[in-house]
Protein backbone atom coordinates (compact mmCIF):
# COMPACT_ATOMS: atom_id res chain seq x y z
CA UNK A 1 0.00 0.00 0.00
CA UNK A 2 1.08 3.55 -0.63
CA UNK A 3 0.38 6.84 1.41
CA UNK A 4 0.92 10.12 0.19
CA UNK A 5 3.27 11.86 2.76
CA UNK A 6 4.29 15.53 3.84
CA UNK A 7 7.93 15.61 4.11
CA UNK A 8 9.00 19.39 4.35
CA UNK A 9 7.37 22.88 2.92
CA UNK A 10 7.02 22.27 -1.12
CA UNK A 11 7.89 18.06 -0.67
CA UNK A 12 5.21 15.70 -0.59
CA UNK A 13 6.42 11.44 -0.99
CA UNK A 14 4.33 8.52 -1.93
CA UNK A 15 5.88 5.79 0.80
CA UNK A 16 5.35 2.52 1.77
CA UNK A 17 2.61 1.93 4.12
CA UNK A 18 1.39 -0.83 6.21
CA UNK A 19 -2.06 -2.80 5.22
CA UNK A 20 -4.39 -2.07 7.55
CA UNK A 21 -5.94 -4.12 10.15
CA UNK A 22 -9.16 -3.52 12.16
CA UNK A 23 -7.99 -3.51 15.56
CA UNK A 24 -12.08 -3.03 17.25
CA UNK A 25 -15.42 -3.33 16.25
CA UNK A 26 -15.86 0.64 15.77
CA UNK A 27 -13.06 0.82 13.08
CA UNK A 28 -13.21 0.21 9.33
CA UNK A 29 -10.84 0.16 6.11
CA UNK A 30 -11.31 2.82 4.22
CA UNK A 31 -10.45 2.72 0.10
CA UNK A 32 -10.63 5.94 -1.41
CA UNK A 33 -11.94 6.23 -4.58
CA UNK A 34 -11.82 9.61 -5.21
CA UNK A 35 -9.80 12.38 -3.36
CA UNK A 36 -9.87 15.87 -3.20
CA UNK A 37 -7.23 18.88 -1.87
CA UNK A 38 -8.64 20.44 1.11
CA UNK A 39 -8.84 24.48 0.27
CA UNK A 40 -5.98 24.92 3.57
CA UNK A 41 -3.64 21.89 2.18
CA UNK A 42 -2.02 24.87 0.69
CA UNK A 43 -1.30 26.41 3.54
CA UNK A 44 1.23 24.46 5.44
CA UNK A 45 2.51 22.85 1.65
CA UNK A 46 3.77 26.24 0.66
CA UNK A 47 3.99 28.23 3.53
CA UNK A 48 5.53 27.64 7.28
CA UNK A 49 2.93 27.45 9.32
CA UNK A 50 4.60 25.37 12.61
CA UNK A 51 6.20 28.26 13.94
CA UNK A 52 3.24 30.47 13.62
CA UNK A 53 1.04 27.86 15.15
CA UNK A 54 3.49 26.64 18.13
CA UNK A 55 3.31 30.44 19.36
CA UNK A 56 -0.57 30.62 18.85
CA UNK A 57 -0.54 27.88 21.21
CA UNK A 58 2.30 28.83 24.03
CA UNK A 59 -0.42 32.14 24.21
CA UNK A 60 -3.78 30.47 24.61
CA UNK A 61 -4.37 32.11 21.78
CA UNK A 62 -5.85 29.18 19.99
CA UNK A 63 -8.00 26.52 21.56
CA UNK A 64 -6.42 23.67 23.31
CA UNK A 65 -8.53 21.61 21.45
CA UNK A 66 -5.99 22.37 18.30
CA UNK A 67 -3.15 20.95 20.55
CA UNK A 68 -5.31 17.75 21.14
CA UNK A 69 -6.31 16.91 16.69
CA UNK A 70 -2.19 18.57 16.09
CA UNK A 71 -0.06 17.71 18.60
CA UNK A 72 2.59 19.78 19.70
CA UNK A 73 4.69 20.14 17.14
CA UNK A 74 1.51 21.25 14.38
CA UNK A 75 2.40 20.64 10.69
CA UNK A 76 5.65 19.40 11.33
CA UNK A 77 6.16 16.52 8.76
CA UNK A 78 6.58 13.64 8.17
CA UNK A 79 2.70 13.18 8.62
CA UNK A 80 -0.07 11.55 5.75
CA UNK A 81 -0.97 14.25 3.45
CA UNK A 82 -4.50 14.87 2.68
CA UNK A 83 -8.11 14.42 4.70
CA UNK A 84 -11.03 14.52 2.58
CA UNK A 85 -11.90 12.06 -0.05
CA UNK A 86 -14.96 9.44 -1.00
CA UNK A 87 -14.54 5.85 -0.16
CA UNK A 88 -15.45 3.02 0.28
CA UNK A 89 -15.59 1.50 4.09
CA UNK A 90 -14.86 -1.86 4.96
CA UNK A 91 -16.38 -3.20 8.29
CA UNK A 92 -17.51 -5.85 10.31
CA UNK A 93 -20.57 -6.40 11.66
CA UNK A 94 -22.09 -9.42 13.56
CA UNK A 95 -19.61 -11.18 12.20
CA UNK A 96 -20.16 -10.60 8.56
CA UNK A 97 -18.03 -7.81 5.93
CA UNK A 98 -20.40 -5.16 4.77
CA UNK A 99 -19.06 -1.85 3.04
CA UNK A 100 -20.70 1.71 2.59
CA UNK A 101 -20.02 4.77 0.80
CA UNK A 102 -18.74 7.40 2.62
CA UNK A 103 -17.44 10.77 2.26
CA UNK A 104 -14.56 11.51 4.98
CA UNK A 105 -12.96 14.08 6.25
CA UNK A 106 -9.33 12.68 7.92
CA UNK A 107 -7.59 14.39 11.44
CA UNK A 108 -3.85 14.21 11.50
CA UNK A 109 -3.30 12.72 14.51
CA UNK A 110 -6.43 9.98 15.50
CA UNK A 111 -8.55 9.06 12.84
CA UNK A 112 -11.62 10.23 10.74
CA UNK A 113 -14.61 11.78 10.66
CA UNK A 114 -17.60 11.73 8.99
CA UNK A 115 -20.78 9.41 7.84
CA UNK A 116 -21.54 5.98 5.80
CA UNK A 117 -24.28 5.07 3.94
CA UNK A 118 -24.93 1.16 4.16
CA UNK A 119 -25.54 -0.94 0.88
Amino acid sequence: MHQLIYVKKRVLEWREAPEPTLQSPQEAIVRPFVAARCDTDVVPLFHNVTTPMKLGLALHYFDPLVRDMLGSDPFRGPYPFGHECVAEAHFQMHEQWRYATCRLWFRKRDGSVGRCHQR
